[in-house]
């Protein structure tokens, strides 16, 4: 799942910075990286639920940390004020949208599912 939402981000990333007209697209395929990584990941059906709906789903699961919680509920929060309110984000909050995406790649990316010790970390 890590390998695929990394190549998929970095893709995107290859692209270059959002302009304010493909800043929706951006930002709709950031937030599809990261639900579906969720998905292939934590067993979390993110992709087919409302941004509401995936945080009470998250508030419960035993594999996500506190810490991975608050950054997604942000990060989810910011993408879907640009892709259903329009909202054009500061240069700022792209980039903290984008190493957002990036840290909890990176930090989730050994952890076992289930509350598990990885056993490969």
């Amino acid at each position: 799942a890590y390998e695929v939402a990394r190549a998929e981000l970095d893709a995107l990333l290859y692209a270059g910075r959002p302009t304010a007209t493909t800043m929706d697209a951006f930002f709709v395929r950031l937030s599809l990286i990261v639900r579906t990584y969720l998905e292939d990941r934590f067993g979390l059906r993110s992709p087919e639920l409302t941004t509401e709906e995936f945080l009470q789903v998250m508030g419960r699961s035993p594999d996500l940390a506190r810490s991975h919680q608050l950054l997604l509920r942000e990060f989810l929060v910011l993408a879907d004020l640009v892709k259903f309110a329009g909202h054009l984000p500061a240069d700022e909050d792209v980039t903290r949208s984008i190493q957002a995406a990036e840290r909890f790649l990176e930090e989730t990316r050994h952890q076992a599912q289930g509350g598990e010790e990885a056993a490969h970390a």
